[in-house]
């Protein structure tokens, strides 16, 4: 809305976007794990995760013209990832995990779990 209203954007004066976002992301993953003496429990895991997301325009600006661009990507990628969790009594457990698309990035993720029954 402030593009709208701003003189230096190119939406200035348009009419408010409509467009539409799919993310289309499949994948399936498959870990193994194992007790380390105690509360400690080390895994490792593989998995494919196909991404089609797809994004299309649907912007008019000021003069009438109509933006109706598709943004397309399919992708198909392998991730591996590692962790450990730790779990010291039968409410609390804490993990981190290295999660990685070889082929874009790697990630940390940390994650704590409590539960309810």
């Amino acid at each position: 809305d402030a593009a709208l209203q701003d003189a230096s954007s190119p939406c200035y004066q348009g009419a408010r976007s409509n467009d539409a976002f799919r993310p289309n992301v499949f994948g399936a993953t498959a870990a193994v794990g194992w007790p380390l003496g105690g509360a400690l429990r080390p895994y490792l895991g593989a998995g494919y995760s196909h991404l089609a997301p797809r994004f299309r325009v649907n912007f008019t600006n000021q003069f009438g013209s109509v933006d109706r661009r598709r943004v397309i990507v399919d992708l198909d990628r392998g991730v591996l990832f590692a962790g450990l969790s730790w779990t010291p009594n039968q409410v609390l457990e804490l993990s981190s995990e290295l999660y990685s698309a070889p082929v874009d990035a790697i990630t940390v993720r940390v994650m704590g779990r409590v539960r309810l029954r």
